[in-house]
């Protein structure tokens, strides 16, 4: 096995090695993606991870550190680069979503642009990194601090058999109710799992983890994920454990409810409720008491998370569903 590198960061065989990488200057400072390298030395699976994509998915990133801190060389076959945090900025200011130097999602703008903003140039190295040295992907998410949410995994179907094949059979393994299997026509675009599985590199999401929390039993669930994929993929030694009674039921549309009218917002369906079209999820209310809107299921399906904002304005985003 060959020395693997991201960046100045290099793991010969049999090496563990943890460092940064300088990726573009700001005022005062500069920033840095943090790296780990687990190289076994040995012949197997090129597995990259990903966590921190948006900066407070405290769960993912805890997940992924554990993972890397724990797991030896000696482990593993092949090798597993993990970056814990990949949003860094948004991760220092705690930001739910963007990356606050210009405003993007990350994980929207794959793969990227080496010339462009820093989210695009960050995507653009990751992209070109992970492609370069890893033949599957684990990308751990999670709710954000005003995101309430229901586990749930995510791939991306290409239209190619044995890529798309493989990336559901991981998102099965994170062991969670819902999948919600994305294409070229549904879900978002610029994802990094689509443009990975676009080049040939079977790769899944696990959701899990909201509000902020960093609660041991959502960590739990993506470290049973991991170590389910990993031995899937032929990392690690054993067969998946599997705790669901039934395999994991597949969507392939999603759908969003957004406020009408402005006030306060009071959540009425839990996550995780299977809900019809008409189903009263929510009202809105004047600060005077008076309910201004009944928010209703546009369709029927699933959902998956509501935001725990109280205070809302025309088009701000209240639930999120999944539907076949």
């Amino acid at each position: 096995m060959a020395t693997v590198s991201i960046g100045p960061v290099s793991a010969g065989p049999g090496e563990k090695v943890f460092g940064y990488v300088e990726m573009f200057e700001l005022p005062v400072s500069v920033m840095r993606l943090p790296v780990w390298i687990i190289n076994s030395g040995t012949p197997g699976p090129r597995v990259a991870m990903t966590a921190g994509m948006h900066g407070t998915e405290y769960v993912g990133i805890e997940a992924a550190t554990r993972i890397a801190r724990e797991t030896k060389p000696a482990d593993i076959r092949g090798t597993l680069v993990v970056f814990p945090v990949v949003n860094v900025l948004g991760f220092e200011a705690a930001d739910v979503l963007a990356v606050p130097t210009d405003g993007q999602n990350i994980n929207r703008v794959f793969p990227g642009d080496a010339n462009g903003s820093p989210s695009f140039a960050l995507a653009h190295f990751l992209f070109d990194s992970i492609r370069r040295v890893a033949d599957a992907v684990i990308d751990l998410h999670g709710g954000d601090s005003a995101q309430a949410l229901h586990p749930f995994g995510v791939c991306y179907e290409t239209g190619e058999a044995n890529v798309d094949r493989r990336s559901m059979e991981m998102a099965e393994l994170f062991d969670m109710p819902f999948i919600w299997a994305m294409g070229p026509q549904r879900g978002h675009s610029g994802m990094m799992i689509s443009e990975l599985s676009k080049c040939g590199i079977p790769a899944a999401i696990g959701e899990a983890g909201d509000l902020g929390t960093c609660r041991e039993e959502d960590v739990r669930l993506h470290l049973r994920g991991i170590t389910n994929i990993l031995k899937y993929l032929g990392s690690i030694e054993g067969a998946p454990e599997r705790t669901l009674p039934a395999p994991p039921e597949v969507f392939r549309n999603d759908f969003r409810v957004v406020a009408r009218r402005a006030g306060v917002f009071s959540a009425l369906a839990p996550i995780g409720t299977r809900v019809r079209a008409g189903d009263l999820l929510g009202v809105i209310k004047n600060i005077a008491g008076d309910t201004v809107e009944e928010v209703k299921s546009p369709h029927p399906g699933v959902i998956t998370s509501f935001q725990s904002a109280r205070v809302v304005h025309p088009g701000s985003r209240l639930y999120h569903g999944l539907m076949p």
